[in-house]
């Protein structure tokens, strides 16, 4: 299996002058160790192939360089082509941290906002702008909720519900409490985008998660897997990883809350940025994907794994809940704080 890997990978990494002893296979990406050190070759599809030499250029020229390096070929190239497919070259660096530190999750979301720091750009916005963004996010959200609606309203004129009916009848008042929550921040977030008139964007990496933050022998923090980065809110980027991390069991952790408050430590979100980000998070999407697919799809699954789907969902709304209320109740204890510093200044200037 190796001699075939390095037969198949031998005349890409002829063009970087070099000659494989050994291949590992990762998925997309292979482990190739060589007398001039290990290395990391990963398959990219043509589609990313596009923009990813675009991003890493202006990465490089912001001045961010907290990315795993790319190797460029002898004819100084970032991507080469190969039986189709495109591939590029990274010195390999390892996921792990020594064991007396385990602070990835820190170490990480420091670094997140300074890519975002460092690509951040602020611009002024026409209240039609902001007009379509609220109206668009509105109508999509009406019709998921329309469709609950009539789903429950269905369930509940039937003599014998399903095990899935039964159970969404049960989560049903939470689902309408967390769109409600949504809807209500993002009329926040409207109101204060037309007295400001301002947006911030920055490169999102895409992918954010640990495995995609990896360790030089220093244990220095870089991102790898940067082919899905865009321009875009800094709020993509934190949705899509709290998304994934509270997809789990019902936990209560404040690990979460902890990971934020860095990230804006060092890259403080704008008060409407975190009403959007407060939005995006509450609205029960997951609740609305599973009932939409026992719907539209019932033979895909069976019963009893819809049943452990929707339950899956229900408890990543639970989680979700939990950690916004802790954002919302961190708010209101600064604000409070700095309203009583504020009429403490004032009363000291008029004695």
């Amino acid at each position: 299996m190796t001699e075939n890997l390095i037969n198949y990978y031998g005349p890409i990494l002829n063009r970087y002058n070099l000659k494989a002893d050994f291949i590992e296979e990762f998925g997309k990406v292979k482990k190739v160790y060589t007398k001039n050190g290990v290395f990391a070759l990963k398959t990219i599809s043509a589609k990313r192939a596009l923009e990813f030499p675009t991003i890493i250029r202006k990465l490089y020229k912001s001045g961010y360089t907290k990315i795993v390096p790319i190797h460029a070929t002898v004819d100084n190239h970032f991507l080469t082509l190969f039986d189709n497919k495109y591939h590029y070259l990274m010195p390999w660096y390892s996921n792990e941290l020594g064991e007396e530190r385990d602070d990835r999750h820190q170490l990480l979301f420091k670094e997140l906002a300074r890519l975002h720091s460092y690509s951040s750009k602020e611009f002024e916005v026409v209240e039609q702008e902001i007009s379509e963004h609220h109206r668009f996010h509105i109508e999509q959200w009406d019709r998921r909720k329309e469709f609950l609606e009539s789903f429950i309203t269905k369930c509940e004129n039937k003599w014998y519900m399903s095990p899935f009916e039964l159970q969404f009848c049960s989560i049903y008042h939470d689902t309408v409490q967390g769109s409600n929550f949504a809807y209500m921040k993002l009329e926040e977030w409207y109101e204060q985008m037309k007295e400001t008139k301002k947006n911030r964007t920055v490169l999102n990496h895409g992918k954010v998660s640990v495995r995609h933050f990896l360790f030089d022998k220093n244990g220095s923090g870089y991102f790898c897997n940067l082919e899905d980065s865009k321009v875009g809110t800094p709020v993509n980027d934190l949705v899509l990883f709290f998304y994934r991390t509270l997809h789990t069991y019902p936990i209560q952790s404040y690990d979460c809350f902890e990971w934020l408050s860095t990230y804006r430590k060092y890259y403080p979100l704008k008060e409407e940025e975190l009403l959007l980000f407060l939005s995006y998070m509450a609205f029960p999407e997951p609740i609305y994907r599973c009932v939409y697919k026992y719907e539209n799809s019932k033979n895909s699954m069976s019963e009893r794994q819809f049943v452990a789907s929707l339950q899956r969902a229900y408890w990543q709304m639970k989680n979700i809940e939990f950690f916004l209320t802790t954002i919302v109740e961190d708010e209101r204890r600064r604000k409070a704080q700095e309203e009583l510093e504020l009429n403490q200044e004032e009363n000291q200037s008029h004695t």
